[in-house]
C-alpha cells in the first residue's frame, strides 16, 4: 500500500526527527508504528547501528513487522522478532536484521545476553507506560534492567503511547527518566513526589494527589521533549465512523 500520512502525522514525523529522545502520546489507532518506522528509516539511522523496538510480546511479535511489510516506502526493512524460547530468541538476534523487536518479559535476559556490547544506539519503546515503574533503586526489574543501557549506550530513544498518565501524573516521572534522566522532573521518584503532590489524610505513602499548580509545572517541563497528539485539534470529525480493519491471527 502506498502510505497517505494523516494531517497530524507531518508533525509527529518532524518532532521524532528533531527530537532525539522523545515522548509521542497518540491514541491507539494514530498510526505510532508507520511514522515511527518512516522517521527511523528517513533519518538513515539504520547504516550506524540495528534498532531495538519494545513491545508487548504480540505487538512485537506481529504488529511491528507487519506495519513494515503493508507499506511500498517500508517493504525493504528487515525486521527480526526476538520472541519465544532462549535459542529462538537467540537465532533471531543473530539473524541480519534493520530493526529487532523484543517483548518486555525478556528485557532483563536482553541486557544480560548483550552486556557491555549492547549494539542498539535507537530504542523504542511502544506502550512507553511499561516502563512507569523504573526506580533508581528498587523498582519493577525489566525498566531496571533497561536503565542500565538506556543513557550510556542509547543516543536515540522514542517512547510511544496513547496513555502516559491513565492512572495519574505519578506515572510520569518512570517513563519521562527514559528520555531525559531525571533533568526534568527530578533526579529521583522521592524528589518528584515531594515537589509536585501531597500525601491524602490517612492514607499510606502511595496515597497521593496533584497540588493544584503540578498538572500545568509539569506539562511546561516535559513539552520540549514530549508531544501529545488529538486527532480533534486537526479538524478530524470525530462524528464519522473510522474503519479499522485488524487482523487477528
Amino acid at each position: 500500500m502506498k502510505w497517505s500520512p494523516r494531517p497530524w502525522q507531518p508533525d509527529m514525523l518532524d518532532f521524532m526527527a528533531q527530537t532525539p529522545r522523545c515522548g509521542i502520546f497518540c491514541a491507539m489507532g494514530g498510526g505510532k508504528s508507520v511514522t515511527t518506522l518512516t522517521t527511523v528509516a528517513a533519518a538513515d539511522l539504520l547504516d550506524e547501528a540495528p534498532v531495538m523496538v519494545l513491545a508487548p510480546r504480540r505487538v512485537a511479535l506481529g504488529t511491528w513487522p507487519d506495519e513494515a511489510r503493508k507499506w511500498d516506502h517500508l517493504k525493504h526493512l528487515e525486521i527480526s522478532a526476538a520472541i519465544g524460547t532462549v535459542e529462538q530468541r537467540k537465532r533471531a538476534l543473530h539473524k541480519s536484521a534493520m530493526i529487532y523487536t523484543c517483548n518486555y518479559d525478556n528485557l532483563p535476559w536482553l541486557v544480560d545476553f548483550y552486556g557491555k556490547d549492547w549494539p542498539f544506539r535507537t530504542v523504542v519503546a511502544d506502550e512507553l507506560t511499561r516502563l512507569k515503574n523504573f526506580r533508581l533503586r528498587q523498582g519493577g526489574s525489566r525498566a531496571r534492567a533497561l536503565g542500565t543501557v538506556a543513557h550510556n549506550n542509547v543516543e536515540r530513544f522514542i517512547g510511544l503511547t496513547g496513555t502516559p498518565a491513565a492512572n495519574g501524573y505519578k506515572d510520569l516521572w518512570g517513563q519521562i527518566w527514559f528520555l531525559d534522566r531525571g533533568h526534568r522532573l527530578g533526579r529521583s521518584y522521592d524528589s518528584y513526589l515531594q515537589r509536585w503532590f501531597r500525601q491524602l489524610p490517612g492514607e499510606n505513602r502511595r496515597g497521593v494527589e496533584l497540588m493544584p499548580y503540578s498538572e500545568n509545572e509539569i506539562n511546561e517541563r516535559i513539552q520540549d521533549i514530549c508531544i501529545t497528539i488529538d486527532p480533534r485539534d486537526y479538524g478530524l470529525d470525530l462524528a464519522e465512523p473510522i474503519n479499522t480493519t485488524v487482523e487477528v491471527d
